[in-house]
């Protein structure tokens, strides 16, 4: 994550929109691709807001997996060599266009993504980190 790009769009507790670039190194294909992200966070389904309104852990945990809070989008991406040269030139993605907005599964890149960009932001987790999360 570029901590220096982390740009916050909306504030509007409970809904958050912050922007970031994240890098994705492939070692595999060799190659590392710039992705300009936005993220959206809905606060109302936060571990903290959901743990009082379920009985058990399994129901809390079923609901986050439903819906983690988290969305995403794709704003564009440059993929770049190893090196640093680029391989693909700079890709833009005109949300008026494309809808590439997707729901962040529970744990994915995207969720862990935002829920940095959410503590790089405002000093607090969107969701506790995985290494403390208690379930």
């Amino acid at each position: 994550m570029d901590n220096a790009s982390i740009s916050v769009v909306r504030y509007a507790p409970p809904y958050y929109t912050i922007n970031a670039i994240a890098y994705a190194v492939t070692y595999n294909t060799s190659v590392i691709t710039k992705y300009e992200n936005t993220y959206f966070l809905d606060y109302n389904r936060s571990f903290k807001s959901l743990v009082g309104h379920f009985s058990n852990r399994d129901a809390l945990l079923n609901s986050m997996k439903n819906n983690s809070g988290i969305k995403w989008r794709m704003n564009g991406m440059t993929i770049y060599n190893l090196d640093g040269s680029i391989k693909y030139p700079y890709m833009y993605i005109d949300p008026l266009e494309v809808d590439s907005t997707q729901e962040s599964a529970l744990f994915s890149p995207s969720y862990q993504s935002a829920n940095y960009v959410f503590y790089k932001s405002y000093n607090m987790y969107f969701n506790p980190p995985i290494k403390n999360q208690t379930f």
